[in-house]
């Protein structure tokens, strides 16, 4: 009787354990599915402004409104006469 007063005593505490830990890892699942939110809207802000530098980079006078005096100082291609 003894023993199964032990027993039941040992996996009361161990059932408060394992729910405690439920609980803890519960909170800790909502923060990092916040923060996964965060850094998911954050990648694609980054992506979509990477997107817009790399077209703007490509812009010359010959894509854009830019004179040919912007173009800036790379090699012009020799034209076949």
């Amino acid at each position: 009787m003894l023993q199964q007063a032990l027993t039941t005593t040992s996996l009361l505490r161990r059932l408060e354990n394992l729910e405690a830990a439920i609980e803890r890892l519960q909170a800790e699942n909502a923060r990092l599915q916040t923060e996964l939110a965060c850094l998911q809207a954050e990648n694609a802000r980054l992506q979509a402004e990477n997107a817009e530098l790399r077209r703007r980079l490509g812009m010359h006078s010959s894509n854009s409104q830019k004179p040919p005096s912007r173009d800036g100082y790379r090699k012009k291609r020799a034209s076949s006469a």
